[in-house]
């Protein structure tokens, strides 16, 4: 007997991307490299920020902070919080189908279902 198989390499990623999901692809990109941007952007403007003003003029000039980084630090951070704003509101979300009615035969005296008795003749 061999033994039992740990894990398995799937190679085999389907069909190839192609032009219909450029889109797609793009988007997420965008995201993805929007996302880093903004972390080294908050990075180098928390070092910029730490480093002494009281230092010499080639010291300053090396770690220099423009009013358009501040910009688009301030617009990156508007942005990601009226995205998890959006989140925790849960607003523009795909609704969820509903689950389908179970199937239930009513039965053809009544149509809600419920079997109705006749008095006994007595």
């Amino acid at each position: 007997m061999t033994a039992p198989l740990f894990g398995i390499l799937q190679l085999d990623r389907g069909d190839p991307w192609g032009y219909a999901e450029l889109q797609g692809l793009v988007q997420a990109w965008l995201q993805d490299a929007g996302g880093f941007a903004a972390v080294g952007l908050a990075v180098y403007l928390l070092y910029a920020l730490a480093t002494p003003t009281d230092k010499s003029e080639s010291e300053r000039l090396r770690v220099p902070v423009s009013t358009w980084m501040l910009g688009m630090a301030a617009l990156a951070l508007v942005s990601y919080a009226i995205y998890l704003a959006l989140i925790i509101f849960k607003k523009g979300e795909v609704p969820v189908p509903p689950l389908p009615r179970r199937a239930s035969r009513p039965s053809p005296s009544c149509p809600s279902g419920t079997v109705r008795r006749r008095p006994s003749p007595s």
